[in-house]
């Protein structure tokens, strides 16, 4: 769910600048392939690489993370097994 979480976001900003997914791609040296697969939710981008997709949209990670899209109480990850879902309970350790 993180990941959908994160394409939602970039979406968001990409979208607010009137950007094409081709044109951030270029624009921070990606593969548009890989970028519209992270915006997608369908593939985890490592930090690097989303340091370099906010650098590209003139936003910090900080500012990136304290959207509302991720102030959610749960955080819900699902493993390969459609039976099992662990929670992870943001500012609480399980």
């Amino acid at each position: 769910m993180i990941s959908k979480l994160v394409g939602k976001r970039l979406k968001e900003l990409r979208v607010s600048q009137k950007l094409s997914q081709e044109t951030l791609a270029n624009s921070v040296e990606m593969s548009r392939t890989y970028y519209t697969e992270v915006e997608t939710g369908k593939r985890n981008v490592t930090v690097k690489n989303l340091k370099r997709l906010t650098d590209g949209l003139g936003v910090s990670l900080q500012e990136f993370f304290a959207s509302p899209i991720f102030r959610e109480d749960t955080v819900t990850f699902n493993d390969t097994t459609p039976s099992r879902t662990d929670y992870y309970h943001i500012g609480t350790e399980k």
